[in-house]
Order: structure tokens, then sequence, then C-alpha cells
């Protein structure tokens, strides 16, 4: 390759980096400053103590969330001390940056200019919800880098038809699975299907590369079995069900409920009747489960009790819910209505929220109170993209599985964020929210391609068959 050309090709990464190392500095300059409170009292993460001190054996018997960040959490302590929130922060730029780049190639793959998918690159990474959840410790940032990381891998699978790229999209969702307990063990099979369809030649590799992420997934979920009775990531599923299930109780009466249901979900212990206090003598020395608190007096929520509480409300949000299923639908409606909301309405991103206001309301297209239908004219808009494509891929003969993708990632949170739980719907859509954002870009440019045809293209992806069609 000529320099020339050398340069006209990786000219926009540079741009990226410079925009991206520059806006940084502005922010700073603003008062925009990491939030790593979150380590010593969050209720998702093990006692700062334990990390430190205690990191394996707390990691095995943590119930109430898959181990993951927890691990990432308790190593950054063990190797950085004294400067862990500095290499905290430093990580999550580093994140912000590689996503950055990442939807730059991935618009560019399905065919845009460099100029128009560096710009809408830029639109996102400069967007308040970037700039706030990069700077707040919690997973919510770590799974959007991680899920546009498995659209990269999955759009260059599709391309050019490498089995490693299939087998590190298979890794990424393993680790997105053991992040978050939200992507279960039923969530990674429609990914892998995607992968057996967009190729039928070395389905015996990607078959065997498939088994990484089921045969893990599933050792987590026995190992929370064999100890806990609890096949899945989290405990805690019951307790969040409980949240949603109980605004629309209205008629079950209190003596066919459980004596939690008084007290409700994620309560301190001593709260809670004396029976759910007790826990099996073979774990009264495990400080992850036997204490109550944790070191610096905030609750312990993976306290062994919590398991039975929430046996106990989810067996009493069934209940409920089958007792006044359409108000549960009520609840529903109102929990999509918070998941509409601008992400920068939360209350844990309220000081940094402060020093961006006026830009955040500046960009707004309509007022913040009002931008509550943006998502669901975006979710019509992607919907009506994907039917039409199904309803005419046998004119085409093109299928884009990495927008199919994008659609099933975007719907499953839909979904499951709304329909299981309620309060902080907002902070789950997050996780998609860059994955709409590049589905609403495709999906606006083939719906124009639709209604005026000429001239006509696809994007630069190969036909699901074409290697059998040689």
């Amino acid at each position: 390759m000529r320099p020339t050309n050398f340069l006209q090709e990786y000219r926009y990464f540079f741009y990226i980096f410079v925009f991206f190392f520059l806006s940084r500095i502005a922010l700073a300059y603003q008062g925009i400053a990491y939030d790593s409170s979150s380590i010593g009292w969050f209720w998702q993460y093990l006692d700062i103590e334990l990390l430190r001190n205690n990191l394996a054996e707390s990691l095995f018997y943590l119930h109430s969330q898959p181990p993951l960040f927890n691990l990432f959490l308790g190593l950054t302590l063990k190797l950085f001390p004294v400067s862990y929130e500095i290499v905290f922060q430093c990580i999550y730029l580093g994140m912000s940056f590689v996503i950055y780049a990442l939807l730059f190639v991935i618009l560019k793959a399905y065919g845009l200019k460099q100029l128009l998918a560096f710009c809408l690159a830029t639109i996102f990474i400069i967007s308040p919800e970037a700039i706030l959840y990069e700077n707040w410790l919690f997973y919510t940032w770590p799974i959007v880098f991680f899920l546009v990381a498995s659209v990269f891998f999955l759009q260059k699978y599709q391309i050019t038809r490498n089995p490693q790229y299939a087998l590190i999209f298979f890794l990424i969702i393993t680790i997105i699975a053991f992040t978050r307990s939200t992507f279960h063990l039923i969530y990674i099979f429609i990914p892998i299907a995607i992968v057996f369809l967009i190729v039928k030649k070395n389905r015996k590799i990607i078959a065997m590369y498939s088994l990484a992420p089921i045969l893990l997934i599933l050792l987590l979920y026995g190992k929370n079995f064999i100890l806990f009775d609890s096949f899945g990531a989290s405990s805690w599923i019951g307790m969040n069900i409980w949240k949603i299930a109980a605004r629309s109780n209205a008629n079950v009466a209190t003596s066919k409920l459980s004596s939690a249901s008084t007290i409700g979900a994620f309560a301190y212990m001593d709260a809670y009747p004396a029976k759910y206090h007790a826990l099996p003598g073979k774990y009264e020395k495990i400080k992850a489960l036997n204490n109550k608190y944790k070191e610096n007096s905030h609750i312990n929520m993976n306290h062994y009790g919590y398991i039975k509480i929430s046996n106990d409300l989810k067996k009493d949000s069934i209940r409920i819910v089958k007792n006044n299923f359409p108000n549960y639908l009520l609840q529903v409606v109102t929990a999509l209505k918070i998941y509409s909301k601008p992400s920068w309405k939360y209350p844990f991103l309220a000081n940094n929220f402060k020093k961006i206001k006026k830009y955040a309301y500046s960009i707004s297209f309509l007022r913040p109170n009002h931008t509550q239908i943006l998502i669901p004219i975006a979710l019509f808009i992607i919907s009506l993209y994907i039917l039409i494509n199904i309803a005419t891929v046998h004119r085409h003969k093109k299928i884009d599985y990495v927008s199919f993708f994008l659609f099933y990632n975007i719907m499953y949170v839909t979904i499951i964020g709304n329909a299981f739980e309620i309060g902080e719907n907002n902070r789950f859509r997050v996780m998609i929210d860059p994955l709409l954002y590049l589905l609403l870009i495709v999906s606006i440019r083939g719906l124009y391609r639709t209604i005026i045809p000429a001239g006509r293209t696809y994007p630069k992806l190969p036909p699901a068959d074409s290697q059998n069609q040689k």
C-alpha cells in the first residue's frame, strides 16, 4: 500500500483519536469527574474488604450477581490499592475510545461514506449519555462496550467467514452473561443460531466454538444450583419482580402471601422475620454469606437469607400477577415510560449532570419532558425496517444478519427490562442505546432507498450462502 493510500485509509482513526482526546480534556476542564464512590456501598458489589483480602472465596459464594464485574473490581483493588480510582477511569476512557472507533468501522462496513460514519459516531460519543456513564463505576458502560464489540466481530464474521471471528464473538457474549444477569442462558441461543445461519460450511468448527458459552454459563448456573438451589446467575429475580408486582397488588390478601411481602424487597436483613436470618452451618464462616453488613456498615445483599426472601417474593409476585394481570400490564406500561426517559435522568449521575445540564438540554430535539416520544418512534422505525427486510429477502437474496442481531438485542432488553422490573428502566436502555442508534441509522437509510429505489445499493455484506455457490 502506497503512503498516500495508507493515509487516506487510516486518517479517520487519527481524527477519532484527536477528537476524543480533546473532547475529554474539555470535559475535565468543565469539571466532569470520574465517580467511583459506588464501590463501597452498592448492593451489587461485595464488601470492599472481601474484594481486597478474600476475593476467590467470596466470588465462589457470590449468588446475588454474576461474578465477572466483582472480579474486575477485586483485581483492580489488589493490583492498584492506592491508585485504583485512576485505573478505573483510564479503563472506562479506553472503552469509550474503542466504542467510538468501532461505531465508525461498523457504519463504514454498512456502506456509509467515511466522513458521514465519522460524524455519526462522533455524535454518539459526545452525547450526554456517553459522557455520564463513562464516568460512573458500574457495569452499564462495560456492557455497552462488549455489546458494541460483539456487533463488530459478528459483522467481521459475516464479511470474511473466518471462524476465528465467530469464536471471539462467542467469548464476548459469554463475558456479557457473566457480567449482567439480564443476559440469561436463554439469550445466547439466538446469537449462536445467527452464526450458524451465516454460512453452511465449517459448521462443525462453529458447533465446537458455540459450546464454550453454553458450557461456561451452565457451569456458573450449576454451581449456584448446587450451593444455593438457585439455577441462574443471580438469586435476586424474585426481589426484582416484586418491585413491579407489588405495585399492581390490589386484591390478594396478605394472609396468602409470605411474611417477606410485608417488608418488601431489598430491605435490611434485620427488618425481615428471624426465619430468614439463619443459614446452614457449613456457611457460617463465609463472610460473604454470613455478614449482614459490610465492614463500612452498608447492607450486604449477598447474605444467604436473601435467597429465601427472593424465592418467597417470587412466589408472591406470581400469585399477584395471576390475580391482577391487567394491573400488572399497567405497571409494565409505566416501566416502558421510564425506559423511554433520557438516560441522564438518573440520581447517581446528578453531580456530573449539573456540569453539562445546559449542554444536555440544548441538544435535545424536544423539551426534556417530551423526549420520551423519541424512543417509541425509533423502535417503530427499526421494526418496520426489519419487517420489510423479512418480507423482501427472497428478492435481493442478501440477508443482513448483523441488523437482525442488533434488533434482537434491542427487543430482548426492551421486553425483559420492562416486564420484570420497574424503577431504573432508563438505565437498562443504556446497554442497547448504541445498538439502537446503529440500527436506526441503517433503517432510515434502508427505508429511504425502499421509497426512492433509484440507484439502490445494499450494505457491503456477502449473501449468507455465497460460499456454497462457488
